[in-house]
């Protein structure tokens, strides 16, 4: 007839423990998968109100800003700019702190603070290469030039005026 074997139901309750055992693992191993789940989505919504919120002290440092450049107030600009390019340089934005960077060398120059200006513009620059924003490029050299040029320095004012002229070119 058919092959008995002793301690067969031993073998059938094991195999049935060893079920659950494994249901009951793989039910943690959902939680914990869960849990992992939830978590990293309260972390990326938490750093999406934190974008909002970068985005609004942008905004706002914009809009402070432009009351005051529509004062002609240069110096007054000044420390504005410099919070737009902590911004920028918090958030990582390389675009965003060569505009600032730019922005700072226009109003350094317009003060007549030349040498910090300069600095300005080629930290500018230097962005822009990175980007390799060539219209931007263009207008930040031919902004050195002429400030090497104020200083008594045609040598360098050509050099840089010629790069901005070929580039433009391309």
């Amino acid at each position: 007839d058919g092959l008995a074997l002793d301690g067969s139901g031993d073998l059938v309750a094991e195999a049935q423990a060893a079920l659950v055992t494994l249901e009951s693992v793989a039910a943690q191993k959902l939680d914990a998968v869960g849990t992992a789940v939830v978590s990293a989505r309260e972390e990326a919504v938490a750093e999406v109100d934190r974008w909002r919120i970068r985005d609004e002290d942008i905004r706002a440092a914009t809009n402070r800003l432009s009351a005051f450049m529509r004062s002609g107030n240069a110096a007054a600009r000044v420390p504005l700019y410099q919070q737009g390019l902590r911004l920028a340089r918090r958030t990582g934005d390389r675009a965003e702190e060569a505009r600032w960077l730019t922005d700072l060398g226009d109003t350094h120059r317009e003060l007549g603070k030349v040498d910090v200006a300069l600095t300005h513009y080629e930290d500018a620059l230097a962005a822009l290469r990175e980007l390799e924003h060539h219209p931007s490029v263009v207008r930040v050299l031919a902004k050195l030039g002429d400030l090497y040029r104020l200083r008594s320095d045609p040598d360098r004012a050509v050099g840089l005026l010629e790069e901005a002229r070929k580039l433009a070119d391309e």
